[in-house]
């Protein structure tokens, strides 16, 4: 499907959504219909399934979704195969990385002010330092991924 490099970072960028995608709608599924969580709940506690109708319902709409995800992911997988793969395992990685990076931006002091309020000084300043730590390490960690991913993947279709 690609004629040029260009073509193919959207496609690898399509693939890796659609895998994150594909993800959740088997949590979401498990929620609907077992009530377990994705992620330790904690002191929230736990879910409930759904009513049986209600579930019905949301797991045909999840189908739907997961149709148009799965041909995504059939029309831009970039040359694996059905066996265990160094380089999906980098695509994840690279996801996994991307979902962290999401969450420790919502902490970020300038956006959790404008979610959450304004917040103490000393607080703020803690924030401050521990996110762009944490942003630092998350993002190399990510750029070092995604950048192993490309080069495997560029491989398997060369």
């Amino acid at each position: 499907m690609s004629s040029n490099s260009l073509d193919r970072k959207h496609e690898r960028f399509v693939f890796s959504a659609a895998l994150a995608l594909r993800k959740y709608i088997r949590d979401l599924k498990k929620i609907v219909l077992e009530g377990e969580p994705p992620e330790a709940s904690g002191i929230a506690g736990r879910p409930a399934p759904l009513p049986s109708v209600e579930a019905e319902k949301l797991i045909g709409k999840l189908d739907e979704i997961k149709k148009i995800v799965d041909e995504f992911i059939g029309k831009f997988k970039p040359g694996f195969v059905d066996e265990p793969s160094l380089s999906l395992t980098y695509i994840w990685i690279s996801i996994m990385l991307g979902k962290m990076e999401g969450i420790v931006e919502s902490i970020e002091p300038r956006n959790l002010g404008k979610t959450r309020g304004e917040m103490p000084r000393e607080l703020e300043t803690y924030l401050d330092k521990q996110v762009n730590n944490l942003l630092s390490l998350i993002r190399g960690l990510r750029s070092t991924y995604t950048t192993a991913a490309n080069r495997k993947t560029q491989f398997l279709q060369k």
